[in-house]
């Protein structure tokens, strides 16, 4: 059975589920507490029980991390359902330093996928939890799924402007 916590970040509302304390799926902010839990009840099959203290430690690190500060995570993420192409371009996304991106084209290289541009994309559109930043060939966010948005403005964020960003309603 997982488990899930919704909690307020400095950009809104986030959830996160899993099992046995690790992470498999986040739902990034949302203006409402309600949002976000129903945007990551969407994609998750079976019963969920709420519980906050399963994911504390990934809470804290999520919130930092959407308040502009550098975080090195270290909470545990279940990625067992993902295949092993996904499972190789999630770890290179992971490996994109703080602030920094990557063409799809680059993690496909990355990976010894030379020409894979569009799988590496299809492969972190399925992807549940954040972990790196990439963007389309000609450096140009392509998705306009509010990960996306939200990814952007995070990046904008490890670039420098501290300012408090906040996301209006409709645009996650």
């Amino acid at each position: 059975m997982k488990r899930y916590s919704i909690f307020k970040t400095k950009m809104g509302w986030v959830g996160i589920a899993g099992t046995d304390g690790r992470i498999s799926d986040l739902e990034l902010p949302k203006p409402s507490h309600d949002e976000a839990e129903s945007a990551l009840k969407e994609g998750i099959e079976g019963t969920l029980v709420e519980s906050e203290h399963d994911f504390s430690g990934a809470a804290e690190q999520i919130a930092a991390y959407f308040a502009g500060e550098r975080v090195e995570f270290d909470c545990e993420v279940d990625i067992s359902h993902a295949g092993a192409f996904d499972q190789r371009v999630w770890a290179a996304a992971k490996a994109i330093g703080y602030g920094e991106r990557e063409t799809y084209g680059g993690l496909a290289a990355r990976i010894g996928c030379p020409g894979g541009a569009r799988a590496v994309g299809q492969a972190l559109g399925r992807n549940r939890i954040l972990l790196g930043h990439s963007v389309s060939s000609d450096s140009a966010v392509r998705r306009s799924t509010g990960r996306i948005r939200v990814r952007a403005r995070v990046e904008e964020a490890a670039a420098g402007d501290r300012k408090q960003i906040e996301l209006s309603k409709g645009e996650a």
